[in-house]
C-alpha cells in the first residue's frame, strides 16, 4: 500500500488542530464552571462587615443613629462620634426587585422607595446576574459543540 506523504501530513495537522480545539473547549468549560461556582459563592454573601459611626452627643437629634460615615450635622461635635465595627445587610424587594440595605439590623422599617411594599428577601452583597454572561464567546462555542447531533 502506497501512502501519499502530503495526505498523511494533512491528516496529522488536521488531527492536531482538532485536539487543540478540543483542549480549548475543555478549558473554556472549566472557566465557565469556575465562574459559576464563584457566582454562587458571591450570591451567598448577604452581609459584610464595615465601620459604622454613631453619634453620642446628648443634645443631637441624630443620637444613637447608625451611619456609614460621620454625618455632616454631627461633625460639629465630632468628639462625641463613636466608630465601631458593624454589619451592612442587603435586601431585595419581593415586588420590584429594588435593592436596599440596613446597617447593624436585620429589621427593615421603611417601605420600598420604588413600589411602596414592605416585603423583602435577603439579597447578595454583590451585583451578580446569571442572565448576563461574562464570557459570551466561549459560551457560544460550547453551545455550538453541545448542539451537534449525537451519533
Amino acid at each position: 500500500m502506497i501512502i501519499n506523504p502530503h495526505i498523511h501530513h494533512w491528516q496529522n495537522q488536521h488531527g492536531d488542530r482538532q485536539e487543540i480545539e478540543k483542549e480549548n473547549l475543555i478549558n473554556d468549560l472549566n472557566d465557565l464552571e469556575n465562574e459559576e461556582k464563584l457566582h454562587d459563592q458571591l450570591n451567598e454573601i448577604t452581609s459584610i462587615q464595615i465601620q459604622v459611626y454613631i453619634c453620642k452627643y446628648i443634645g443631637c437629634p441624630l443620637k444613637e443613629k447608625v451611619y456609614e460615615k460621620p454625618n455632616d450635622f454631627c461633625r460639629a461635635h465630632s468628639m462625641n462620634i463613636t466608630r465601631i465595627n458593624g454589619r451592612k445587610y442587603f435586601w431585595k424587594c419581593n415586588n420590584c426587585q429594588w435593592k436596599t440595605y440596613t446597617l447593624n439590623t436585620k429589621r427593615i422599617r421603611s417601605k420600598c422607595i420604588k413600589c411602596g411594599k414592605r416585603k423583602y428577601n435577603e439579597a447578595s452583597a454583590y451585583n451578580t446576574d446569571k442572565s448576563k454572561p461574562k464570557t459570551t464567546a466561549s459560551k457560544e462555542k460550547l453551545i455550538l459543540v453541545n448542539n451537534k447531533p449525537k451519533r
